[in-house]
């Protein structure tokens, strides 16, 4: 199985300066419209969040059921879900 695969293309997209991404963005618009649905912006906490799957750190985006885990990208959630869903049911019904 090549799960790995979209990981490595999201930390190779990831590692593009910022400006040059913000450039091509205004572009030709965002990538993965479907992102949004998936994992939800939240405000950058005082340290930063640590990505749940691959430890990177400045996360921003958090499960969208929970809001407890931070990931950096919908591959890194989708690679962390086996995991996190059985945490992710129990938080949301307390």
């Amino acid at each position: 199985m090549d799960a790995w695969k979209p990981l490595l293309r999201d930390l190779q997209r990831h590692s593009m300066p910022l400006p040059q991404r913000t450039k091509i963005l205004d572009v030709v618009g965002p990538t993965r419209p479907d992102d949004h649905e998936v994992i939800e912006a939240t405000p950058l906490r005082p340290h930063g969040q640590r990505c749940k799957c691959c430890n990177l750190p400045g996360c921003t985006q958090s499960c969208a059921r929970c809001m407890n885990v931070f990931y950096c990208f919908k591959s890194c959630q989708t690679c962390d879900w086996p995991t996190h869903k059985q945490t992710c049911k129990r938080v949301r019904r307390e």
